[in-house]
């Protein structure tokens, strides 16, 4: 067992420890100090738990730590595993792929690629730093992170544009070229590009199965494998769009295709993605996560009706789309259906990593390190954090909470990449959250 019981016995060095290293302080270092301890926790002191009670504590932090993986590393290159060279393979075929088809001509064609890539990065950058933020509770590692993103962009392509054609193809044959125009999209994309994304869930969960451990991962790798698609697929149809019109303005009518798709395109491949893979993880269970086929196959079915439905938009509201203030007035109801809907799952996939978190951090708040407030506030989501930070007296009180919620953030990160010891990081971490939050003494 690690040694997650010795700030029992040192409490006053692990509130404050002399270990200071301003490379891992996350929190601003000018963060005010708790103005009092009444208002920062109840002014009742604490009573110093057992040592079987800090015992228990700690074996339930090792086994939430084992269970959800939390803070183990991710290696790309599992030469071993299979799944690892059907990553490499569909990867360098989908990216291959993908070069081929956008491939410019000509001085003008060279300048429009690289403004519309441009463009499309700095929208992936602002998208990317936001569900960043989302995976808040046992985060995922970078290097998971981005395997999920490379995913989407080329393999997940690639599966795509060798799966739509023979399906919008059949669509045509069978139904004629107008019903093929506007319902093909709608019948082949939830199939086809819903299934090519969550394919690279499970085989990351091959390539990770420990890490991969909650319906929240699930939620933020299919976000991340979502937003890989998304700004891939925007691109390829920037460069596509320019030659509507007999290419006599390539770059408005890039810029016209670009903005639509920016506007709504967190609600687009993330969001279906990010419905879709939590759906799989609830029917095929993690470590963390017990088995809920029935709601998982109906989060699966749900991301695909989403999908169907948003490509179908044209063929049932087709007449009065003819505008942007036409196209807006149809499409935003949808979008924020689409994003409450993704908020929605978000919700019913938290509840495991919260108690996660809650477990990894029991035994510092048992010994005070931080309060039952701080505990609950960085566990309860959204609305807990608000309200723990709108219970301050004054504006420097609010802002000190703030910034100790962040703190006991970093504390459960530092103890996740430690294994529940006490790393140099951990006692930093515990610093802050001593310096930002006032709590009572303990007493024997």
């Amino acid at each position: 067992m690690n040694n997650n019981f010795e700030i029992a016995e040192s409490m006053n060095t692990s509130v404050n420890p002399p270990f200071t290293d301003p490379t891992l302080d996350s929190v601003p270092s000018d963060a005010p100090a708790a103005p009092s301890a009444a208002t920062a926790a109840p002014s009742a002191a604490l009573v110093a738990p057992s040592a079987a009670t800090l015992a228990a504590l700690g074996a339930e932090r090792d086994q939430a730590l084992a269970r959800s993986g939390w803070g183990q590393r991710f290696h790309l290159l599992q030469p071993r595993n299979l799944a690892f060279w059907v990553f490499g393979l569909l990867g360098i075929l989908g990216a291959a792929l993908f070069v081929m088809i956008i491939q410019p001509s000509g001085d003008n064609g060279i300048v429009l690629l690289r403004s519309i890539a441009a463009a499309v990065t700095l929208y992936a950058l602002a998208l990317w730093w936001f569900l960043r933020a989302v995976d808040k509770y046992a985060r995922l590692s970078r290097g998971l992170i981005v395997a999920a993103f490379c995913w989407g962009a080329f393999p997940a392509f690639l599966i795509s544009a060798l799966g739509n054609d023979p399906l919008l193809t059949l669509w045509n044959n069978l139904f004629g070229t107008a019903f093929g125009v506007d319902w093909g999209a709608a019948l082949t994309a939830p199939l086809v590009e819903e299934w090519s994304k969550g394919l690279g869930l499970i085989i990351l969960i091959t390539m990770a199965a420990r890490q991969i451990a909650t319906a929240l991962d699930g939620f933020v790798l299919g976000a991340f494998i979502g937003l890989g698609f998304q700004v891939f697929e925007d691109v390829l149809y920037g460069v596509q769009s320019a030659g509507a019109g007999f290419g006599l303005d390539p770059f408005g009518m890039a810029t016209h295709v670009l903005v639509l798709r920016f506007i709504t395109g967190i609600s687009g491949h993330v969001v279906f993605s990010a419905i879709f893979c939590p759906g799989l993880v609830f029917v095929l269970g993690r470590p963390a996560q017990a088995r809920r086929r029935g709601f998982g196959a109906a989060l699966i079915l749900l991301a695909m009706a989403m999908h169907g439905f948003w490509d179908a938009l044209g063929g049932i509201f087709g007449p009065i789309m003819n505008s942007y203030a036409q196209s807006f007035t149809v499409t935003l109801p949808v979008v924020t259906i689409f994003i409450g809907t993704a908020v929605w799952v978000y919700q019913e996939a938290a509840p495991t990593e919260r108690a996660i978190v809650r477990d990894v951090l029991a035994p510092d708040a048992a010994v005070g390190v931080l309060s039952q407030e701080q505990l609950a506030a960085a566990t309860t989501g959204s609305l807990g954090r608000r309200a723990y930070v709108r219970a301050g007296t004054c504006r420097a009180d609010r802002r000190s909470r703030r910034y100790s919620v962040e703190a006991v953030d970093d504390l459960a990160n530092e103890l996740a990449s430690s294994g529940g010891a006490d790393s140099d990081r951990v006692l930093f971490a515990r610093n802050e959250v001593g310096r930002l939050g006032a709590v009572p003494p303990l007493t024997h």
